[in-house]
């Protein structure tokens, strides 16, 4: 899993700059921070986090699981959000 989200993440870049060209970023503290956070702590440590809690369940129980987050958000959202 790790290489495919690595391969994912090359193919991505390369069309990126193929299609849009180079980017113009300022590297300040604040941006390298985020992009390192993204990098280990999001992306690494989110999927390491699935692939072991996803293990000792049954996988009807897990794809439930998965499927209800984003519900469960929207959901939120839509309670929370002020009537006009």
């Amino acid at each position: 899993m790790p290489r495919q989200l690595g391969l994912a993440g090359c193919v991505t870049g390369v069309l990126a700059l193929v299609r849009e060209g180079a980017p113009a970023v300022e590297w300040t503290a604040g941006a390298v921070g985020v992009v390192a956070y993204q990098v280990v702590l999001a992306s690494s440590l989110g999927l390491w986090s699935i692939l072991t809690v996803s293990r000792s369940p049954s996988a009807i129980a897990t794809n439930v699981a998965f499927m209800a987050v984003p519900i469960v958000a929207w959901r939120r959202r839509s309670c929370c959000r002020a009537s006009p």
